[in-house]
C-alpha cells in the first residue's frame, strides 16, 4: 500500500470540495508528515540531550541553593554542589532520556504540526476567514514559546514554595524520571494554554461566537479558566496558578477587544451608514 507522504505545497482546492474519503486521505497524509517531523525533531533532541538536561535541571538547583542558603536541613551541602537527582533503577537513565528527547522534540516540532493543522482546515474556510486565520501559525507559535518562556520562569519559584510547605522533617532526594515529567508537563501546560487566545480569535473569525457573548459572560470564563489552570498544572501551587490565570485573563479581554474592533458587523455597518450620509 503506498502512503500519501506527500511534502510539497498541498493542491489549492478553491472550491473547497473534497469527498469524505479525500478528507480521510488527506487527514492520513497530514497525520503521517507530522509523526516524520516528531521522529526528527525527537532524533535532533537526543544529539542534544546534553544541554537539555542542564537546561532542564537550572530551576532545581536554584531552588535547592535557596533553601539551602535559609538553612533548611532537608538539603545536604553535597546535594546543593551535585545538584544531582535519584535513579532506582537501571533502566531509569534509558527511559528518562526517551521521554526528555521526546518532549522536547514535540517543541521542536510545533511549527511544522501547526503548518500541516492549518493546511488540513484552510481549504474549509471563506477568503474573509482565510485572512484572519492566516496569522494563525506564526503567532500560535510565538504564544507557545512565550508560555514556555512564562513556565520556566514560574518553575524555581513553584519548586521554592512546594519544598518551604514541605517542612524540614523530610530528606528530599528527588527522582529523575519524576522531576523530568513534571518540568515536561508544566512546560507543555504553560505552551499549550498560551494557545487560548488564538482558538478565541479563530472562533470569532469564522462567527460561532461573537465578542458581546464573550464579554456577557466573562465571570464565567474566569471561573472556568482559573479551574482549568487547577487542573493542568502538575504542582497544584498557588503561585503557577496564578502565573497562569492572569494571562488568561488577559487573554480573555484581549480577544474581546480584537472581536469588537474587528469582528464587529454593527460597528462596521455603522461607519459604513456614516460614509454614505458624508
Amino acid at each position: 500500500m503506498k502512503l500519501p507522504l506527500r511534502f510539497g505545497k498541498p493542491k489549492d482546492n478553491p472550491e473547497a470540495r473534497m469527498s469524505l474519503m479525500g478528507h480521510l486521505e488527506e487527514f492520513r497524509s497530514r497525520i503521517l508528515r507530522i509523526a516524520v517531523y516528531v521522529f526528527v525533531a525527537f532524533v535532533v533532541a537526543l544529539f542534544l540531550y546534553d544541554h537539555l538536561i542542564e537546561f532542564m535541571l537550572h530551576p532545581w538547583c536554584d531552588s535547592i541553593r535557596e533553601a539551602f542558603a535559609r538553612g533548611e536541613s532537608m538539603f545536604t551541602a553535597e546535594q546543593v554542589e551535585h545538584c544531582s537527582l535519584r535513579l532506582d533503577n537501571p533502566t531509569e537513565g534509558l527511559s528518562v532520556k526517551l521521554k526528555v528527547s521526546a518532549y522536547a522534540g514535540f517543541g521542536i516540532a510545533m511549527p511544522f504540526i501547526l503548518r500541516e493543522i492549518w493546511g488540513f482546515i484552510s481549504p474549509g474556510l471563506t477568503k474573509r476567514e482565510k485572512r484572519w486565520a492566516a496569522p494563525v501559525v506564526p503567532v500560535a507559535f510565538f504564544f507557545f514559546c512565550v508560555g514556555i518562556a512564562l513556565g520556566y520562569y514560574t518553575m524555581p519559584r513553584a519548586l521554592d514554595f512546594l519544598i518551604s510547605v514541605a517542612g524540614e522533617d523530610f530528606n528530599f532526594q528527588l527522582r529523575a524520571n519524576e522531576y523530568f515529567s513534571f518540568f515536561s508537563f508544566l512546560m507543555l501546560a504553560f505552551g499549550v494554554t498560551f494557545q487560548f487566545p488564538m482558538l478565541l480569535v479563530l472562533l470569532m473569525a469564522t462567527r460561532l461566537i461573537t465578542w458581546r457573548q464573550l464579554f456577557g459572560t466573562w465571570r464565567y470564563a474566569l471561573v472556568g479558566t482559573t479551574a482549568f489552570a487547577a487542573v493542568v498544572t502538575p504542582s497544584q501551587d498557588p503561585i503557577t496558578l496564578l502565573f497562569m490565570v492572569v494571562p488568561m485573563t488577559i487573554f480573555y479581554f484581549g480577544a474581546v477587544l480584537v472581536g469588537y474592533f474587528f469582528f464587529n458587523e454593527e460597528r462596521g455597518r455603522k461607519s459604513a451608514k456614516g460614509s454614505e450620509e458624508q
